[in-house]
């Protein structure tokens, strides 16, 4: 049963992706970015049971469900930029909950005043004076299927961001984010998220000062934020992670997967 229900949404899911990408189907994605397996859409499946908002993040294979934390007035400023205010809240926040952001890149899911946001913290502050540290560059690019930059971020230590559209529904941002540790950090959001989006988002290492590595975020049921994955760069220093976006109606998810299901098993 759960198998059926699970290669509907397969099915559904590589439909989907045909669509967007103009392909015959979800596999002809050659880029690594892009492909979104069995695996990808069971933790789909499972999350939407679980009737949560959130991500799933897949690399190398591997999938990490991200539950969305509620921070209602994050990012209500009009504008494509992440404030200070923003920045030091979501730094802040976490260290509170005993997260360690400073010699990291922090990846998490929030529901914000712009819906279901992927965020992407470049290092911290963990209120320790370390001198003067060389300046650390870290390559982005971020895709996404959509017509509108729904892209955030704060680039106020240096750097740059552009985003441009790539075709029909596809938006590719790319740039550089600097910062020195101990003395500045900075951050990019992926806003707006709708139900089952997928993007893309690829991290290269410029020249990173003791970057340990980086760890995915999740909000967990005691109330607090917790890390639940860590992943170092490889040696081409170059990460590449998919991203699905879960964002279920009220009341209605379990019954579009029992109904995917029942078509899956009709196929047969």
């Amino acid at each position: 049963m759960a198998h059926a229900m699970v290669w509907g949404l397969y099915l559904t899911a590589n439909q989907w992706v045909a669509a967007e990408f103009g392909l015959r189907e979800a596999r002809d994605v050659i880029h690594p970015h892009h492909v979104f397996g069995y695996s990808a859409v069971l933790a789909m499946a499972q999350a939407a049971v679980a009737g949560g908002v959130g991500l799933t993040i897949e690399m190398d294979g591997s999938d990490v469900d991200l539950t969305a934390g509620a921070l209602p007035s994050m990012f209500a400023e009009a504008g494509p930029y992440i404030t200070d205010t923003d920045l030091e809240s979501l730094n802040d926040m976490l260290v509170a909950d005993g997260i360690q952001t400073e010699q990291r890149l922090t990846l998490l899911a929030a529901e914000t005043a712009r819906g279901l946001t992927l965020i992407s913290l470049f290092d911290g502050d963990n209120g320790v004076d370390d001198g003067v540290a060389p300046v650390s560059v870290l390559g982005v690019s971020l895709t996404w299927s959509g017509n509108e930059d729904t892209s955030l971020v704060n680039l106020n230590a240096g750097g740059s961001w552009g985003v441009s559209p790539a075709g029909d529904d596809l938006m590719v941002g790319s740039g550089a984010f600097q910062w020195q540790q101990g003395l500045s950090y900075e951050a990019l959001a992926l806003a707006s998220m709708l139900d089952l989006q997928m993007a893309s988002l690829q991290l290269i290492d410029l020249g990173l000062f003791e970057v340990d590595f980086v760890q995915l975020i999740s909000f967990g049921g005691s109330g607090a934020w917790e890390t639940v994955e860590t992943v170092e760069f490889p040696d081409d220093h170059v990460l590449d992670m998919g991203v699905v976006a879960f964002v279920p109606a009220p009341g209605a998810a379990l019954l579009s997967i029992l109904a995917l299901g029942a078509t899956g098993r009709r196929r047969r």
